[in-house]
């Protein structure tokens, strides 16, 4: 769904069809406030934080790659183009 289709539809990408916050979402900032509270106390931050486990993440958008490309390989004793 585009931005534009979600307006039209009475809510913004971040909400679903009725307005909740889906839960990975939810997890995630649950996590960022804690490292937020947690800034400048380290240990604290280590003995408290628990990475996220979503049930379900949204597929990738289209045309995103999946990472970065890795350099070509080139035969030993080739010296690299340009």
């Amino acid at each position: 769904m585009t931005d534009t289709e979600a307006g039209a539809a009475g809510h913004s990408p971040e909400t679903d069809a009725v307005g909740r916050t889906p839960a990975a979402t939810e997890e995630f900032r649950t996590a960022r406030d804690l490292l937020l509270r947690h800034r400048d106390d380290y240990d604290a931050a280590r003995a408290t934080f628990r990475w996220p486990r979503p049930e379900y993440l949204a597929p990738r958008p289209a045309g995103v790659r999946e990472g970065p490309r890795q350099p070509r390989r080139l035969p030993a004793g080739r010296p690299h183009p340009g």
